[in-house]
């Protein structure tokens, strides 16, 4: 794998790198995904992207229609909602059918180029399990939450952490099944946590989604959440319509919200500005993110509990547009 010349390197692995991937071989390119985490598609089922959003995607983008009829087929749609399990095992058999090569657990680290930083891009440096390696390729396209190979060419603004929301799962028992998605909000020391408890994919259980926002950034993380965790399951449970059982099950940190937003800098190779994407002159160097102007506006519009979905919503359209635009 490591002697092919890619047309293309995706560094990310979530939904956006993987339809971008499949919607650039399908323009015949040979592409290569540098995967951070153990499976593809990770954020997808945790971020809740509505059925319906993602048919209205679909009526839109090709890719995004032969997905959702790959989750059809596979039985991963019921009662309006998509499995996530099944949605990242799926992934899989995806990118597969477009020929697109995968590498799972690789951090990218830097962009190398020709006899200087103007020159043409020759591949990217990445870290793996066996050490530093590199893959050669034409263009590279930043998926990464952090904008890892893009950041250190765009300026860089801090945002308040009281606007940043952290998404997280849980998994319950269900005692009382919800006639619909009921929704809270409740406070706990110094953070504010938007609930949405809607049925699961399986029967007999309930998913509650739930976005942290906190003054403090670290409450957002994994120690400042789990503290909060057994009062807040009894707050859900005083508070919720439906009847919330034992806990089965909490999922990572699915995503948050940028911490930060990239603008545009004077001598930049980073030229070009549209919505959740920003590229080279040559669309040589691609990003896309909600770390963009436009993602930050779009998600401030957003109540905090449907923040996941939009920026995923957000995100796919990005990654098609980038894909079209990138072909001419």
């Amino acid at each position: 794998m490591f002697n092919k010349q890619y047309d293309a390197a995706i560094a990310g692995g979530g939904t956006a790198a993987v339809l971008h991937a499949c919607a650039l071989a399908a323009q015949g390119r040979k592409v290569i995904i540098l995967a951070d985490s153990t499976s593809l598609m990770h954020e997808f089922g945790l971020s809740r992207l509505p059925l319906h959003a993602a048919v209205q995607l679909a009526a839109r983008y090709p890719i995004v229609k032969e997905w959702i009829e790959l989750l059809k087929a596979y039985d991963a749609i019921k009662d309006e909602r998509i499995e996530p399990v099944f949605a990242q095992l799926l992934a899989d058999v995806f990118v597969q059918s477009y020929g697109v090569d995968v590498l799972f657990e690789v951090i990218p680290l830097e962009i190398k180029r020709g006899d200087d930083e103007a020159g043409e891009i020759e591949g990217v440096v990445f870290a793996s399990r066996e050490g530093f390696q590199f893959i050669a390729c034409k263009s590279i396209v930043d998926c990464t939450e952090q904008a890892i190979l893009l950041r250190g060419l765009l300026n860089e603004k801090q945002l308040d952490s009281s606007s940043v929301a952290t998404l997280w799962t849980l998994t319950c028992l269900e005692l009382k099944r919800p006639i619909s998605v009921e929704e809270l909000t409740i406070y706990a020391a110094n953070s504010r946590y938007e609930i949405q408890l809607s049925p699961s994919y399986w029967e007999g259980e309930l998913n509650i989604a739930i976005a942290a926002c906190s003054d403090n950034i670290e409450n957002g993380k994994e120690i400042g959440f789990i503290s909060d965790l057994e009062g807040l399951i009894v707050q859900i449970r005083e508070q919720a319509h439906c009847g919330v059982g034992s806990l089965i099950h909490v999922s990572e940190r699915a995503w948050s919200t940028p911490s930060f937003l990239l603008e545009q800098k004077t001598d930049s190779p980073i030229t070009i500005a549209k919505g959740a994407w920003v590229a080279s002159q040559d669309y040589s160097l691609v990003g896309i993110g909600c770390w963009t102007e436009a993602g930050h506006h779009y998600l401030n519009e957003i109540c905090v509990s449907d923040k996941g979905g939009a920026a995923l919503s957000f995100l796919i359209k990005g990654a098609m547009e980038a894909a079209e635009v990138s072909k001419r």
